[in-house]
């Protein structure tokens, strides 16, 4: 199953290619989409973590701390 899965992804990703799209787009799209991801779940679990267990830690560095993890 999972192989048939990448080779989906593989597929469209070669087609993308060949109506134009650079390996550049595509690949920022990507780490695009992914960091947004990650910056939102980092903000749920921080506000979280700053109110019930660290409330006089700094927002911030408890953030970056997340979001460090995640990527």
């Amino acid at each position: 199953m999972f192989r048939l899965l990448k080779e989906k992804e593989y597929k469209n990703k070669e087609i993308m290619k060949l109506m134009g799209l650079s390996d550049f787009a595509y690949y920022s799209s990507w780490i695009f989409h992914y960091s947004l991801i990650f910056v939102i779940i980092g903000l749920g679990f921080t506000y979280e973590i700053v109110v019930a267990v660290f409330k006089n830690s700094n927002f911030v560095c408890i953030f970056l701390w997340f979001l460090l993890f995640y990527m």
